[in-house]
């Protein structure tokens, strides 16, 4: 790979520094008739900043509104309304300052964060250093969140004064700011004396709180009247309902009758259509995410052995996955390096895929492994709310049985996948969406370190060896390598990158998406062709 100047990526690895009443009594007010309520009809926003409401479509709900508990697309796209993190990410993917105004780590490895001050949560109490590391802790607790604490000992941190927490760390990680800006920081005193520990009720300190939640059908948020940051950039309206669409063509339907002027979540089949509505504005944005095969590799299953997982790879022609599942809004993965990464160079776009379609290879393959004549049967499950994933799963299906292979298919709502997918007797293959932000390297740290949890229950561990000595410090010939032996192992198979389709009402402007795909509809602006 070529050699590049990133800029971030080399803040990290230096390390160097960065530079009321709470919601609960806001609602009691507006119960009691002492504030005022604005007009809720649906879609109204008045002059440059905005006015009362917006409605914004969302295919996935919110599984909890606990902190750091759940990764999907909900708690991704509504919690970053309620959740704030120590740091963040601008629109260019540039890390900032959030709930930490700076750190620093000293050459004895040691990480001092300090905290903004006059912050408040939603549920009243002001933060302080011993929120920040009972969040830490909690996201070190979790299944999904380990691995963004698992190299720090917290429980050996010290607090000097209320707005300054040290940490010692047991490695030096590229990983840093990156982990630091996905933590959610709650409110440990409102944490420990809900009986539900924030299942059903958030304590961040977001620029809105969360008011109501309808589960499966929607998430209404409003404007956190003593939040800390600037109104005018990030509160431009006082009220935004995420609605919950897991039908393509109801989400268009919405759109187009107004029902939500924005759509996370655009049909590929209605790409066309949209784009030839003049009253409607549509993007597409390559993402740092993929769709990939994972395999289970638990001793004992049939996928626990390499030749079964690459004769399945072999068996399946991606470009056509791609393109008949994804159209637009897909290209077949030609290597593990998503074309966000800052190892991708254009002429990976024109490679084939890793695996490239064979059946008498697979069928080879498959013989080797002891199933000379197929006879293999698998299970495979999926979200049934991603776009595309049902027919890339038919398709799948169909050109495995070529090889002798059947596949059983469980369609699963999101909250079902999102357990069962952890559980290793609930599959044999999963097709899923993964992302990584910035660097490959990012895939397998997330995916595949044991030390919090190895996705598709792989253990090696030459490969574990190998992302233990890449972590520290960035080599781009640590990541090459690891690429090269993940391919031959394969434990996932990278199989389509995605493009993300965003259509919202003409008037909108300021309309960004940042990273992990989520936008900030508080930050929009509208011209008065909005109001047409």
């Amino acid at each position: 790979m070529k050699k590049k100047v990133i800029s971030v990526m080399m803040a990290a690895m230096l390390l160097v520094s960065l530079g009321g009443c709470g919601k609960e009594a806001q609602q009691q007010a507006e119960a009691d008739g002492t504030v005022q309520k604005e007009a809720s009809d649906e879609g109204t926003a008045n002059g440059e900043t905005g006015g009362s409401r917006i409605c914004v479509e969302t295919n996935e709900d919110l599984s909890n509104l606990a902190p750091s508990s759940v990764q999907n697309g909900g708690h991704f796209r509504c919690g970053s309304m309620f959740y704030e993190k120590l740091l963040d990410y601008d629109k260019d993917g540039n890390i900032i300052p959030s709930l930490a105004t700076s750190y620093e780590v000293s050459d004895d490895l040691k990480l001092t964060l300090h905290i903004r001050e006059n912050v408040k949560f939603h549920t009243g109490q002001t933060l302080s250093a011993k929120d920040v590391l009972f969040s830490l802790k909690l996201a070190n607790d979790s299944a999904n969140f380990s691995r963004n604490t698992k190299y720090m000992d917290l429980e050996n941190a010290e607090m000097p004064d209320d707005y300054t927490l040290i940490i010692p760390l047991d490695q030096k990680t590229v990983f840093l700011v990156d982990d630091l800006a996905k933590v959610e920081i709650a409110s440990e005193e409102a944490y420990q004396e809900d009986p539900e520990h924030l299942n059903n009720k958030e304590a961040g300190t977001g620029p809105y709180y969360v008011s109501d939640w309808q589960v499966g059908s929607s998430v209404t948020v409003r404007k956190f009247e003593e939040y800390w940051g600037d109104a005018s950039q990030e509160q431009n309206v006082d009220e935004i309902e995420f609605k919950i669409i897991s039908e393509g063509s109801q989400r268009t339907i919405a759109l187009e009758t107004g029902d939500v002027q924005v759509l996370y979540d655009v049909p590929k089949a209605d790409i066309t259509t949209l784009q030839d509505n003049t009253d409607i504005d549509i993007e597409g944005k390559e993402t740092d995410g993929c769709y990939a095969l994972y395999f289970n590799c638990t001793e004992g299953k049939p996928t626990s052995d390499v030749r079964v997982r690459q004769a399945i790879a072999y068996a399946i022609d991606t470009p056509a996955i791609a393109k008949t599942a994804y159209g637009d809004s897909g290209v077949a993965a030609t290597t593990i390096t998503n074309r966000t990464n800052i190892e991708w160079e254009e002429s990976m776009g024109s490679l084939e895929p890793l695996y490239p379609y064979n059946v008498e290879k697979a069928k080879e393959l498959l013989a080797e492994a002891g199933y000379p004549d197929g006879g293999l049967e698998l299970t495979i499950i999926t979200d049934s709310a991603k776009d595309g994933a049902k027919d890339a799963i038919q398709i799948i299906q169909n050109q495995l049985e070529q090889v002798g292979i059947t596949l059983n298919v469980e369609l699963q709502e999101g909250s079902v996948f999102n357990t069962a997918k952890f559980d290793e007797n609930a599959w044999d293959l999963q097709y899923d969406f993964y992302g990584m932000v910035r660097t490959t390297l990012a895939f397998f740290n997330n995916q595949f370190d044991q030390r919090a949890g190895s996705r598709a229950f792989y253990r090696d561990e030459k490969m574990q060896s190998m992302i233990e000595e890449a972590i520290p410090e960035y080599d781009e010939q640590k990541v090459d390598a690891l690429c090269e032996y993940f391919t031959e192992e394969l434990p996932a198979y990278p199989m389509v990158d995605v493009i993300t389709y965003y259509a919202y009402k003409k008037g909108i402007e300021n309309f960004n998406i940042y990273t992990y795909n989520v936008m900030y509809p508080g930050e929009f602006t509208y011209t008065e062709e909005y109001n047409k």
